[in-house]
Parts: C-alpha cells; sequence; structure tokens
C-alpha cells in the first residue's frame, strides 16, 4: 500500500503507472492531435512479493482494467484540458486489497496582453496507499489515500529579459483506514520569483516560498482525551540556474536557504542550506540520461503517533504520546536512461535512492529519538507501440527499504507486470 506524502511522493505512483498498476490510467498523457479529444482502455497484470510493502508480506497477482479519457481544446489564446481515468484494481488471493481508483484533472493556460499568462488547475485523486514508517509496523489492511488540488500560476514576461512568476496552490489528503488518521493533512503554498535570461545558454532566478501544511490529528492525548494538531511551516529564499552546456546537455540548478518549524515536535526543525541538481544529457539520436541529486527539507510532513504507559512503571503513571515527524530532511538520487531502439520501441532502465531522516519526541520531554529511513528502487523495461493507437509495456522492478532507530523493520520486494492500452482519438 502506498501513502504517498513526503519524499515517496512520486515513488509509488510513477512504479505504478510504470507497471500499469493503479495508476495506469495516469500515462493518457495529453494527447494534442488534430482532434481535441481522445477516449481509451487498459488492461494490466502484476504480481508483487509483497503487496502489502510489509516485513515479510504475502504475495499476489492482481488484475487493472481502466477507462480513459480527455480533451485538449485551443480557443483563441486559451487552451482547456482535461482528462480522466477509472481502474478497477482486483487481486486473485488478497481480496480486501481490491479498490476502484481514479484520477480527474482540468486546466486552463491562458494569455493576455502586455506579456501576460498563466494557468489554473483542479484535481482529484484515489490511489493505494503506501505505508509510513512511523509508529510501528503498518498495517496489513487496505488503505486508500484521496488527494485534492488546486493551483494556479501567473506570468509577466516570458520571451522578455526579465520574467515574474507567481505561485499558488492548496492540496490536502485522507485516508480510509481510521489508523491513518494523524497523516491527514491540508497545506497552502505559495512563490514568487524573478528569472533573468538574455536569450543565450544561461538562466538564473531568485525567489522566495512560503508553505504551511497542518495535521488536526497529529496525536491524541488520553488524558484530557482530544486530538492534538500539529502546523508545520517552510520558509525558502531559492536561487536558481539554468544551464544549456552543449545542445545535448541541459543542466538545471535550485538552491535554497531553507527554515523549517513544527508546532509539536521541536526537534523535526530545520534551518539551513537545501537543494537540487539536475543534468539531462541526450547521448546520441536513441539514447537519452538524466539524473538528478537532492536535500530538501518536507513539505508534506507525515505524522504518527503512538500513546502507551513506559515500560516498568508503576501503577498510575499517566500514558505518554510519542509524535513521529517522517520529513525532517531527506538525501535522494535518481539515474535513468530511455534508448529508442526502433521507432516503435522503447527501453527503460532506472535507479532511485531515497535516505530520509525522521524524529520523534514524546510529551513527558523525553529527549528526541532520530530514525533512517532508506529506500532503493530499481526497474527496467520496454515499450512497444505495435499500433497506431495501441501499445503495450512491460516492468520489472526491486524495491529494498529499511527503517532504523526509534522504528525499527525492513522489507523487499519484486515486481513484474504489462499493461496494454488502446486510444481512439
Amino acid at each position: 500500500m502506498n501513502l504517498t506524502h513526503g519524499r515517496f511522493a512520486l515513488i509509488p505512483a510513477g512504479l505504478a503507472c510504470l507497471l500499469g498498476a493503479p495508476a495506469a490510467a495516469q500515462d493518457s498523457g495529453n494527447a494534442a492531435g488534430p482532434v481535441p479529444w481522445y477516449v481509451g482502455a487498459s488492461q494490466g497484470f502484476v504480481y508483487d512479493s509483497n503487496v502489502y510493502h510489509v516485513p515479510r508480506g504475502s504475495g499476489d497477482t492482481y488484475s487493472s482494467t481502466g477507462l480513459f479519457g480527455g480533451f485538449d481544446q485551443r480557443i483563441s489564446r486559451q487552451r482547456f484540458h482535461g482528462r480522466a481515468s477509472v481502474t478497477l484494481n482486483r487481486y486473485f488471493d488478497e481480496r480486501q486489497l481490491d479498490n476502484t481508483s481514479y484520477d480527474f484533472g482540468l486546466g486552463l493556460d491562458w494569455e493576455t496582453a502586455a506579456s501576460l499568462s498563466g494557468a489554473l488547475g483542479v484535481g482529484l485523486r484515489q490511489h493505494l496507499a503506501y505505508p509510513a514508517a512511523s509508529a510501528g509496523l503498518p498495517s496489513q489492511d487496505l488503505n486508500l489515500g484521496r488527494t485534492r488540488w488546486v493551483d494556479g500560476r501567473a506570468r509577466w514576461g516570458g520571451t522578455s529579459l526579465l520574467t515574474l512568476e507567481g505561485t499558488l496552490r492548496h492540496s490536502s489528503i485522507d485516508y480510509s483506514d481510521e489508523a491513518y488518521a494523524s497523516s491527514e493533512s491540508s497545506g497552502n503554498s505559495g512563490s514568487l520569483t524573478l528569472y533573468y535570461g538574455s536569450g543565450g545558454p544561461l538562466r538564473l532566478g531568485i525567489g522566495g516560498r512560503y508553505d504551511r501544511t497542518r495535521t488536526p490529528k497529529a496525536g491524541f492525548d488520553p488524558i484530557p482525551a482530544e486530538f492534538i494538531s500539529n502546523t508545520a511551516t517552510g520558509r525558502h529564499a531559492d536561487f536558481f540556474a539554468d544551464y544549456d552546456v552543449t545542445g545535448r546537455i541541459k543542466t538545471n540548478l535550485r538552491l535554497s536557504y531553507t527554515e523549517q518549524s513544527n508546532s509539536q515536535v521541536a526537534a523535526a526543525d530545520f534551518k539551513g542550506w537545501t537543494g537540487r541538481l539536475a543534468v539531462l544529457w541526450q547521448a546520441t539520436g536513441k539514447l537519452a540520461v538524466n539524473a538528478y541529486a537532492a536535500r530538501d527539507s518536507g513539505f508534506d510532513s507525515a505524522f504518527g503517533s503512538t500513546t502507551q504507559v513506559p515500560p516498568g512503571s508503576p501503577p498510575g503513571t499517566p500514558p505518554v504520546t510519542r509524535f513521529y515527524e517522517n520529513n525532517r530532511l531527506t538525501y535522494s538520487a535518481d539515474l535513468g536512461a530511455t534508448y529508442s531502439a526502433t521507432a516503435k520501441i522503447d527501453v527503460t532502465a532506472g535507479a532511485h535512492y531515497t535516505r530520509g531522516q525522521l524524529v520523534s519526541t514524546a510529551s513527558d520531554a523525553l529527549s528526541p529519538v532520530e530514525s533512517t529511513d532508506r529506500q532503493r528502487l530499481f526497474q527496467v523495461g520496454a515499450n512497444y507501440a505495435f499500433l497506431r493507437n495501441a501499445s503495450a509495456t512491460c516492468r520489472l522492478a526491486r524495491e529494498l527499504r529499511s527503517v532504523s532507530g526509534g522504528v525499527g523493520y525492513s522489507y523487499d520486494s519484486n515486481s513484474i507486470g504489462c499493461h496494454a492500452r488502446y486510444m481512439i482519438r
């Protein structure tokens, strides 16, 4: 199951898309063509050796049957676009994991006079949720995550020497399993950035970001019998540099000075430098390589809590509530390659590594406990467009995860799957 927040937000969703799993219909993309709409169907089968992603978890095969569609229509300077997908996921043995996933989105790209442009978007998604390292081992139950978001972007300039760009976003996530209520959250973020580009290979930017995430049920205090909320606040000063090195090698750099604070877990506060460096290399006409490395503090902080009486305490000792903040600081790296063997066949390979610092603290003022959460993901695959509007994709992946410190467990998972899709447009 797949709790998509913080540093692992993209890993399970991307893997599911690659394997034709619950999120398979997301790969329908923006099918721009002579007809401004498209509809299609997909069918996939996946075997996962550890469907719950827990130590010594059960393996199973599941089927994903999906319908998807969308439109992309330009009216004067404006472009309206949308997508929708619904997928039925049915397990052969672990029937309790049977679920229906969906992904809906609407967007507007707009332009006006005076070099003003931007975009508006709104979306709703349901997916099988991924376990988080929090208070104890993850549960082996069905847990669906529902994500809602609305965002906007406005830009002045674009082709001029200076460009000013601002963004706003609101998002929220909730879960069907009550055990994950402490990770339900809503957040708001905004940014304002000034870019400088003379038309050459170098583009520079400077700006600021602000984000605020509220977790209303981060913990539970048994004495007054009420939930304890947490608010995570982040402030970032950003510096950007995009550089086209040779025409075949492009780099993107973000360097940020970050201040992060939490209302409940002061030990998870952070102040220092974060950033991300990405490189895209078009090695040959058929081979493209991409890589990135990042060091970031958490925005979608995953909270968990447990309440218990410390072992060996005398009778009448009040229970202690311990909080777990899952994304104080995260290091990540990714390497991928795509080889276009023919006009119809693409072969891909990739590896991803993530190391997150977890921090917990207790209501009895005990010293904070730190943990480390490491995840490695390796995958290979191929895509074959056997007809103009039909394709087949197969992927083989291996995932390794280990959590040490205040919370300790490890698991591994191997998965292999194929899916086919047909689209009319």
